[in-house]
């Protein structure tokens, strides 16, 4: 598999959402497309049909994932390296291990989710139009970073090392790099992007084509919610290529 696909399924069964790709692409709220290669593609925004999605956004915050069953370890490291003119820094390292493959490692400092608010409005809006196409999947949510730091190892029991001044290190915990200058990522790398900021990871719904009427009194027959859309599933055997 590709590295894009490598990545698109690790953040679907990791994280339960669709990555963007790459990392920092323009996607916006309403956007609509279709899923290919495990990652959505955008053909246009629902604004072109007259329809307008109302908007809610998280609080910024530091965003953190690791993939379950990864360890941690630090260390020092013999030698220093100089830090501007202020002298020397020691040289400390972080690995991680990874019992899973494709392990996920993500640090963004700044990070918010932002959402449609009146998505049922929205979906019975664009399922009464003649010209919508019910296979389209539409950007409900998506998470938004300022210089995110993303790491992807390779198989299970891989590990990846990071060797960089403390105050590099520190700004990886952190999630502020701006460049991968003064780092060196050694090990099984899969993937890595230092800085990405924009989206990062994205929820999708579709408009349900039986709603309404007849059809709703069938979905609360079989105590299905009565909404006109209805989340993609991140499952990687479901919606994939089309």
């Amino acid at each position: 598999m590709s590295v894009k696909t490598d990545y698109a399924n690790s953040v679907r069964s990791e994280i339960d959402r669709y990555a963007v790709w790459e990392p920092g692409q323009p996607l916006e709220l309403g956007d609509y497309g279709e899923l290919h290669d495990r990652t959505f593609q955008k053909r246009g925004n629902i604004r072109e049909f007259a329809v307008s999605a109302e908007h809610s956004k998280g609080a910024p915050s530091l965003y953190e994932f690791t993939s379950a069953g990864t360890t941690v370890a630090e260390s020092d490291i013999s030698g220093s390296v100089g830090v501007g003119s202020g002298g020397a820094s020691p040289k400390v390292s972080m690995e991680f291990k990874f019992s899973r493959e494709k392990g996920l490692v993500i640090r963004a400092a700044e990070s918010h989710t932002i959402q449609i608010s009146n998505l049922q409005k929205v979906a019975a809006q664009l399922h009464a139009l003649r010209t919508w196409q019910f296979g389209w999947k539409i950007v409900s949510e998506l998470r938004t970073a300022s210089n995110a730091t993303i790491l992807m190892g390779r198989s299970a029991g891989s590990s990846m090392k990071i060797e960089a001044s403390a105050q590099a290190l520190e700004q990886f915990k952190l999630g502020s790099l701006k460049t991968e200058a003064g780092l060196a990522i050694t090990g099984e790398v899969g993937y890595k992007l230092v800085g990405a900021s924009g989206p990062l990871l994205i929820d999708l719904v579709r408009v349900r084509r039986l709603w309404g009427g007849a059809a709703r009194n069938l979905q609360i027959g079989a105590g299905i919610r009565d909404e006109p859309y209805e989340r993609v599933a991140t499952s990687v055997n479901e919606e994939d290529d089309e």
